[in-house]
């Protein structure tokens, strides 16, 4: 049920009733917000800013932040990882050259953590349907601190 691994229906459909991303899929197949209470973009449609529902929480209560939707994202992109879907995170500015291992440091990937409850995405280029992209789950924040532990 790790949602960076989950490739069958069965699976997305389990991870898609115990989380959620930035944004999310309604039974009319329109995007709606999830994590994130509202989303802008900017610069032609390059870059993607949202801010978190200062209200949203993780299961033993602790919020969830803005560092955790990156830490989602870094888990997706780093091969080790085993994301069969990490090609859909390859529009995020240099996303690509850090899962090729052409860049080594994952702070040159486009995305930002502007605050606890903000965070910006930059685009290589524009993607109009890039926040349908953050309600499927390889798009998901992470608990590295639970992750490390367990």
């Amino acid at each position: 049920l790790d949602p960076i691994r989950v490739t069958d229906l069965t699976s997305l459909d389990v991870v898609n009733q115990l989380m959620v991303g930035l944004t999310r899929i309604d039974g009319q197949s329109r995007v709606v917000p999830g994590l994130a209470a509202r989303w802008e973009v900017g610069e032609g449609g390059r870059l993607w800013r949202f801010w978190l529902n200062p209200k949203a929480q993780w299961h033993d209560g602790q919020p969830v932040t803005a560092s955790h939707v990156r830490d989602g994202l870094r888990r997706a992109l780093t091969p080790a990882n085993g994301s069969e879907y990490a090609f859909f995170l390859f529009d995020i500015a240099n996303a690509k050259p850090f899962y090729d291992g052409k860049l080594k440091s994952f702070d040159s990937v486009g995305i930002q953590v502007e605050s606890p409850t903000r965070l910006s995405i930059r685009l290589s280029r524009p993607i109009a349907f890039f926040d349908s992209l953050m309600a499927f789950p390889v798009a998901y924040p992470a608990r590295m601190d639970l992750i490390q532990r367990y």
